[in-house]
């Protein structure tokens, strides 16, 4: 059974009066010096002993700690130098996840010779830190590592190794369309998301767009995937699920590192990342990254270069503050800029033969810009932990987009949008407390956030079809305040069972101004269309689970979820704009997690049955079209996942995602009646299997070999014209200090898309013979192939 001890409570510096007035507590410290007299006995009585004198939350497996004994710890020492006096001779070592948990791990020796580390798996996945098998419900991580050995550089290149998960890119590299479990965003002019983007715990898209979320992935700990509805945990706009980025926080420790890659588009990509303690008690992490491609798309009906490319720059920078043992600020700012030639938009046979060709002529500033600020106080003291989150972002999205999608440049739409949001969240965690008698224990975890959201949009549409300059301007803004209530309660009545009940009420209220302007001779209109319109929506989210340790190896979950997308509003052409109400869904899922062959393998399944209803979806009207609560579906299906380590050095995982989901109920599509028909973004298999070997001996030095090969499969969904799959290798020298690798993506060249559509028929001219009968399509990337180069000091 997993042991758990918390004495430990941050908060915020702004409530940093009333945490005094409550109580004096200490925040731990790795350099803190306690005075311990734990005696020698049993391992994990001195582990607990350890916990509750440092107030560092302790993470084991009880059987690695099994039958172990230690020689206790006495006098003065700090939290570094009692642990390992109390782990010396066990064979096991500790792993600092923050400056308030640590992780006990062991190494073991299996029958076919060599060592297997076991490390435990500490996400935020319920908004406070755990252990990922004590969490009810289906989550995937990927940490820094997976990330770098992946050569992973944002989520575009993560789609293909997470299960019943899509990360679909479009026609800019600098924004994604999500998916999860079938559920993803059929309104494009929503006031909030299906899936929850953070970073760092703070929504980044809270308008629904997905301008801001195709983030590099820089200098990350982990990125953690939350399946399901996550309302009561996140909040708004998690229907689908959340997935947060947790970035990596600044340290007393000096580290630098410089990592370069050339790839075969040709392409180039750098990162530099600084850690620097500037004082005991301050410290600055600094991350820099950018790039150059060319692109995998050919443009040979326009004059463009030969293919279209996109460049980055960005970076970002941390400082973290412990002036006391009490109080700890962080703060951090980043920057991002990407920019695309033209959008990747191509025609169907040449994406499935693996040589796509352009559709569309040339655009020269489509560009996405994201200022993104974070601070965050925390203070400690005795009963609980109370955490102020201050977060603030900006994107800008400039750029001309061919409306027919085929030559010659005829119809353009033009836009201008600028989202702001400034959020504010306290959030108050407790310690686990006795119950009076022998009622167990419990926890709490309570929380407010305030949300204020501004998408400013400003968009124009001309055509010269048919000889005659016609079209619109239009400009709208949209303001989103919200509100939110929440917290859970967490009970064990005895030690193996734990009951968590919750609750979200959140408070929304959208208003719009719209102005759309007639130009030129061929418009649909003739006089300014105005409107203004305001609603408030309001949605309680609750939650519900059972966690069972059935024995130190197995445990067992069954969990209830909701989730809701606030409504908003839609203009028209007659001027009166349709109001649209809130989404709604729920989810039931049980699961299992078990260890087994002395923890050398690790499997997780869940199985699930989420219920959408009132989907907001675009729909046809006497005046164009409209977005109506219109239609209601159902998913259901299973995640398995698995890791093995055999021997030293080799590890094997594999992730499989079923997913069956189908719209019940969706008679008022713009197609025709869908119902019956497969959700988009929802393959039916989704399968993933890497084999990852590093030599335990180096043999260059203190360079070592390692290999690295992931296989994806995905099978067929809605605009993806069939099944497909693709196969990832790396191989290269790694050493402490020096990394270089060679490696090949898309090895076999397979020829796939990730979204399918028929283009629109405006222009005056007649395409060329090329697109004849042909869908534009956005094609995955064909084979590329490449070195890298990491130096670290």
């Amino acid at each position: 059974m997993t042991v758990t001890v918390r004495k430990t409570i941050r908060g915020s510096a702004a409530a940093a009066a009333i945490l005094w007035a409550m109580g004096s507590g200490v925040l731990p410290s790795i350099a803190q010096v306690i005075s311990y007299a734990i005696p020698a006995g049993p391992l994990d009585e001195a582990l607990n002993s350890f916990g509750a004198a440092s107030g560092v939350q302790v993470a084991y497996d009880s059987g690695v700690a099994a039958g172990l004994s230690s020689g206790g710890a006495t006098g003065a020492l700090t939290t570094e130098e009692a642990l390992s006096t109390i782990i010396a001779g066990t064979g096991l070592s500790f792993r600092f996840t923050s400056e308030t948990t640590v992780v006990i791990e062991s190494t073991v020796t299996n029958s076919v010779g060599g060592a297997v580390t076991l490390q435990p798996l500490v996400v935020t996945a319920r908004r406070t830190e755990e252990l990922l098998k004590d969490v009810p419900a289906s989550v995937f991580v990927l940490d820094g590592e997976d990330v770098d050995r992946s050569n992973l550089t944002d989520f575009d290149d993560a789609s293909l190794l997470t299960p019943n998960v899509d990360f679909s890119a479009n026609d800019n590299p600098g924004r994604i369309f999500f998916a999860i479990r079938g559920i993803s965003d059929l309104n494009p002019v929503g006031t909030g998301p299906t899936i929850g983007f953070f970073q760092d715990g703070v929504l980044q898209n809270g308008t629904g767009s997905v301008i801001n979320v195709n983030r590099r992935l820089v200098d990350v700990e982990r990125v953690e995937i939350v399946y399901g509805p996550q309302g009561t945990a996140f909040g708004r706009g998690t229907i689908g699920g959340a997935v947060n980025i947790v970035t990596q926080k600044p340290t007393q420790e000096f580290e630098a590192v410089l990592r370069s890659e050339i790839g075969s588009f040709p392409d180039y990509t750098g990162e530099a990342v600084l850690n620097l303690p500037l004082t005991e008690d301050l410290a600055l992490r600094a991350v820099a990254y950018g790039g150059l491609s060319d692109g995998f798309v050919d443009a040979p009906f326009s004059d463009a270069d030969d293919s279209i490319g996109d460049e980055n720059i960005g970076g970002r920078a941390s400082l973290r503050y412990t002036p006391t043992d009490k109080l700890t600020l962080d703060a951090s700012v980043e920057f991002d800029r990407t920019a695309v030639e033209a959008p990747l938009f191509a025609i169907e046979e040449s994406a499935l033969d693996a040589d796509p060709i352009t559709l569309i002529g040339t655009f020269d500033d489509l560009a996405t810009e994201r200022l993104n600020i974070r601070g965050e106080a925390a203070y400690a003291f005795d009963i609980g932990l109370l955490r102020a989150t201050t977060g603030y972002s900006r994107t800008t999205f400039i750029g001309d987009e061919d409306f027919d999608l085929s030559p010659p440049d005829n119809s353009i739409t033009s836009r201008d949008s600028k989202d702001i949001a400034f959020s504010q969240e306290i959030r108050f965690e407790s310690t686990d407390f006795d119950l009076p008698g022998r009622f167990g224990t419990l926890s709490t975890n309570l929380g407010f956030i305030y949300n204020d959201i501004t998408a400013n949009l400003g968009t124009g549409f001309v055509t010269n079809a048919l000889g005659a300059l016609g079209g619109n301007l239009s400009t709208s803004q949209t303001d989103v305040r919200n509100i939110g209530i929440f917290g859970d309660l967490r009970w064990r009545p005895i030690p193996p069972l734990e009951v968590a009940v919750g609750a979200r009420l959140s408070f929304d209220k959208v208003s719009i101004d719209s102005i759309i302007a007639p130009t030129g001779s061929l418009t649909q209109f003739a006089s300014p269309l105005e409107f203004t319109a305001e609603e408030s929506f309001t949605s309680v989210t609750p939650s519900f689970s059972l966690l069972y340790e059935w024995t130190d190896t197995l445990s067992t979950y069954l969990s209830f979820s909701t989730g809701f997308r606030p409504g908003g509003f839609v203009g028209t052409l007659t001027g009166a704009p349709i109001q649209f109400d809130e989404e709604r869904a729920r989810n039931i899922e049980g699961g299992i997690r078990s260890s087994f062959l002395d923890g050398r393998v690790n499997v997780s399944a869940s199985a699930f049955a989420l219920f959408y209803r009132d989907i907001q979806v675009p729909i046809s009207i006497d005046f164009g079209g409209g977005i109506e609560n219109a239609a209601s579906a159902r998913s259901v299906g299973a995640e398995i996942s698995g890791g093995f380590e055999p021997i030293t050095g080799f590890r094997v995982q594999t992730g499989l995602g079923l997913t069956f989901a189908k719209f019940t109920d969706f008679e008022a599509s713009v197609e025709g009646d869908q119902t019956g028909e497969r959700l988009p973004r929802a393959p039916r298999v989704s399968l993933t299997l890497i084999g990852d070997y590093e030599h335990p001996q180096p043999i260059l030095r203190d360079l070592a070999p390692f290999a690295r090969v992931e296989y994806s499969y995905r099978s067929e969904f809605s605009g993806n014209l069939g099944d497909f799959d693709v196969t990832n290798l790396r191989a290269g020298l790694r050493g402490e200090n020096i990394e270089v690798s060679l490696f090949v993506e898309n090895l076999f060249n397979e020829g796939y898309v990730t979204e399918s559509f028929i283009p629109a028929s405006i222009a005056n001219n007649e395409p060329p013979p090329e697109f004849a009968g042909q869908s534009s399509v956005v094609p995955g990337p064909t084979r590329r192939f490449g070195v890298v180069a990491t130096i670290r000091f």
